[in-house]
């Protein structure tokens, strides 16, 4: 301990100690916000880590300040990410397992079918009148234009109100 605090301490060092990086200690020695000391290689140290530790509190930007290594805002941005990632990776997952079982089904392709499936219906309806006029040959044209009037009502009222999803 003796022999450490004639020679002072490193960056690197400093950096731990004070959870940030040596790139953060190197910017605030550019800066002016440090002051350093040369060992007699020419390597930069912290002559005095006490002073150093008050003067890196005293210059230091209090919302950047490290919270057990990371800033709060670093460490929240940080929990977030991550939690966001692992989330995305277990929904691919999800997805990629509900495939391999065979429960996925192409929206695209779902959407034309029950497009081509409702069209059917619609035509097939619209039939009914004249179906109805050839298998009951005693209905007047007045029932047969009053059946077709009821379905297409019936399917203006659908179309109107849309299909209830879930």
């Amino acid at each position: 301990m003796c022999s450490q605090s004639r020679r002072g301490v490193g960056l690197r060092e400093f950096a731990r100690r004070h959870g940030v990086t040596l790139g953060a200690v190197q910017r605030a020695i550019r800066d002016g916000r440090l002051t350093v000391a040369r060992d007699r290689r020419g390597r930069p140290r912290i002559g005095d880590a006490a002073s150093a530790a008050r003067e890196w509190a005293r210059t230091t930007q209090s919302d950047r300040r490290p919270v057990n290594g990371a800033s709060a805002r670093q460490r929240g941005t940080y929990i977030a990410t991550v939690t966001s990632l692992a989330k995305a990776r277990l929904e691919r997952q999800e997805l990629e397992n509900a495939q391999r079982r065979g429960q996925l089904v192409d929206g695209a392709a779902m959407r034309a079918r029950m497009a081509d499936a409702f069209l059917h219906c619609r035509t097939k309806l619209l039939a009914v009148a004249a179906k109805a006029k050839s298998r009951l040959p005693h209905l007047t044209q007045a029932d047969v234009l009053a059946i077709d009037a009821l379905v297409r009502e019936t399917l203006e009222d659908l179309a109107s109100k849309g299909v209830e999803t879930r």
